[in-house]
């Protein structure tokens, strides 16, 4: 299959390693070798990194995704408190100075220096207020709904800042994760290129090694028309399900689920979910969706005979 994004790179490497294999059987004694004496081994090693780089992102994007997850929950949940905690200052103690220091909600969107400083300022208040037995008419401590007291505040706030973090190395380590697989990809290709250029100077165009070259570009051809995709999280099962129209396209090879983990679907981060499917309209699975609250984007693409393929419209999946 032609190269059509990072997803394709090791079944079209596959291609070539046993294209390879043949080739050097053929010649015996004297295996062939491209430039810098670079052996079949070589690259079917360059193929088995470039595997373990494609599934190391798909871990740290699970476990990105999982760490934002928590992070919103705690940040939802500890939001409601400095709402709370102003309405309960108002009403206990109008008339002090306490009331021009209550902080404001931060935003929900916010950086975390700019969401977590009110929250401390709330908490360090919260301590001064608790201490204060000069007040007429109030009794100290302050505790909020559900006898919300600060200790537990403090512990909420300590459990937020250290989400903030995690969330954050797992934001970087994905970002690194990406870089350390891209970087494989590029002399992956120009070995893919070396290998054609190589055969066919080797052997006569009629040569069946010349003429089962595998492609790494699509041949001449209409990109086909996507299909209708649809899918949706079966929680009894534990499976998300789809289903797609079929493709009336002459040249139909096969259909492929892909996906990218998240809300958003970039071609650069799919990856292969399925493998060739033929004369199948239907597919399950929980790759991507490991945890309660995970989020996948799936599409089904269509495959020619030529290597041209399109990609249907998106689904969400979320798993509940």
């Amino acid at each position: 299959m032609p190269l059509s994004g990072i997803g394709s790179y090791p079944p079209t490497m596959q291609e070539f390693i046993n294209h390879w294999t043949q080739v050097n059987a053929s010649l015996g004694a004297t295996p062939l070798l491209l430039r810098g004496a670079y052996a079949l081994a070589n690259f079917s090693t360059d193929r088995t990194n470039i595997v373990n780089a494609i599934n190391a992102v798909i871990a740290i994007d699970n476990i990105k995704q999982t760490a934002s997850g928590n992070l919103d929950w705690l940040k939802f949940s500890i939001r409601q408190r400095p709402i709370q905690f102003r309405k309960v200052v108002e009403a206990m103690l109008q008339g002090t100075g306490y009331i021009n220091a209550l902080p404001v909600a931060p935003s929900f969107s916010a950086v975390e220096s700019r969401f977590v400083d009110p929250l401390e300022e709330m908490r360090q208040l919260w301590v001064t207020i608790n201490a204060d037995t000069t007040v007429p008419g109030f009794t100290p401590p302050i505790t909020l709904a559900g006898s919300y007291a600060v200790a537990t505040f403090t512990t909420d706030l300590t459990a937020l800042r250290i989400t903030f973090v995690t969330a954050k190395n797992a934001n970087e380590q994905s970002t690194l994760a990406r870089k350390q697989r891209d970087v494989l990809l590029k002399p992956a290709e120009q070995r893919m290129k070396q290998y054609r250029e190589l055969i066919q100077g080797r052997f006569d165009p009629t040569s069946p090694f010349v003429q089962s070259l595998p492609s790494i570009t699509p041949l001449p051809g209409s990109t086909p028309e996507p299909v209708e995709f649809l899918g949706h999280w079966n929680k009894p099962e534990g499976l998300a399900k789809f289903t797609w129209e079929v493709s009336n396209n002459s040249k139909l090879d096969y259909y492929e689920v892909r996906a990218c983990v998240g809300s958003t679907y970039r071609v650069a981060n799919e990856f292969s979910v399925s493998g060739p499917l033929r004369g199948i309209l239907k597919y399950d699975t929980k790759q991507g969706l490991t945890t309660a609250g995970a989020k996948a984007v799936f599409r089904v693409y269509v495959v020619l005979t030529t290597g041209n393929e399109r990609g249907s419209n998106n689904v969400l999946v979320e798993r509940s």
